[in-house]
C-alpha cells in the first residue's frame, strides 16, 4: 500500500502530484489543447483556483457537472457553485462514486426542496440537446451569432434544466489515472475502481456532445 498521502510514492509516481502519470486525465477525457485543465489543491473546485473568474470571463452562467466521486469532489464543487449563483445540472451517470448508496443519496440530496442545489439528468437527456443545438464549426463558418432563445433539458428533476445560449459550460471533475487505473493511489486504498470507471461512458458522451456544439 502506498498510503493516503498526497506526493507518497506510488505505481504511477508521486500521487496526486502535477507532472507524475497519475495525476493525466485518462485517455478517455483528455482534453483538447484549447481547453482549460484547473488545478486543484481541495475536493471543491473553485477554492484556491481562478475557475470562478474563468467561467465569468467566458459568461457562463450554466453548468453541467460530472466527474468522481459524486459524495465528494463533485458534491463539493456543485455546492460552492450554488452558492456562487451558478445554475447546476449534475449527471446521474456521467459521475460516480466508490459506493453506490454514497452515490445515490448524493444525487437525491440535489433533488430535496425543490432542487436545493440545482437539477440532475442524465447523460442521453443531454446529449440529446446538445445534438439537436447547431454545430460549432457550422456556426463558426457562417458567422453565425448564438440565438439567445433558452434551451431546456425537460426531464431535468426536480425540475427542468434551462439556459440561454451562450451561457452554458462543462465541468469534469477528477477523472484522473491515479483514482481510476490498476495500481493507483485509489486501488491502493481498496476502492472498486470499476464502480468509479462506470460513469465514464456519459460523461464521454456529453463531452463529445459539447465539444460538437461550441459549449466550453
Amino acid at each position: 500500500s502506498i498510503g493516503a498521502e498526497i506526493g507518497s510514492r506510488g505505481a504511477q509516481g508521486r500521487v496526486l502530484t502535477r507532472g507524475e502519470p497519475g495525476w493525466e486525465l485518462i485517455p478517455e477525457l483528455s482534453p483538447l489543447p484549447t481547453e482549460d485543465i484547473i488545478d486543484k489543491p481541495g475536493k471543491g473546485c473553485f477554492w484556491g483556483t481562478d475557475l470562478d473568474h474563468l467561467l465569468r470571463t467566458c459568461g457562463v452562467k450554466r453548468l453541467i457537472i460530472g466527474g468522481i466521486t459524486t459524495d465528494v469532489c463533485v458534491h463539493t464543487t456543485m455546492r460552492d457553485a450554488n452558492d456562487m449563483g451558478y445554475e447546476c445540472l449534475l449527471l446521474t451517470d456521467g459521475s460516480a462514486a466508490t459506493d453506490a448508496s454514497n452515490h445515490a443519496a448524493a444525487i437525491n440530496m440535489v433533488l430535496k426542496q425543490g432542487g436545493v442545489f440545482g437539477a440532475v439528468a442524465t447523460s442521453s437527456a443531454v446529449c440529446q440537446l446538445l445534438a439537436g443545438l447547431p454545430r460549432a464549426h457550422v456556426a463558426a463558418i457562417n458567422g453565425a451569432v448564438p440565438t439567445p432563445t433558452p434551451c431546456t433539458v425537460p426531464s431535468a428533476a426536480p425540475t427542468p434544466f434551462t439556459w440561454p445560449r451562450g451561457q452554458l459550460g462543462l465541468l469534469m471533475i477528477d477523472w484522473q489515472r491515479d483514482f481510476l487505473e490498476k495500481g493507483g493511489f485509489g486501488d491502493s486504498l481498496g476502492n472498486q475502481i470499476g464502480r468509479l470507471r462506470a460513469g465514464l461512458p456519459g460523461a464521454a458522451a456529453v463531452l463529445a456532445g459539447a465539444r460538437a456544439a461550441g459549449v466550453p
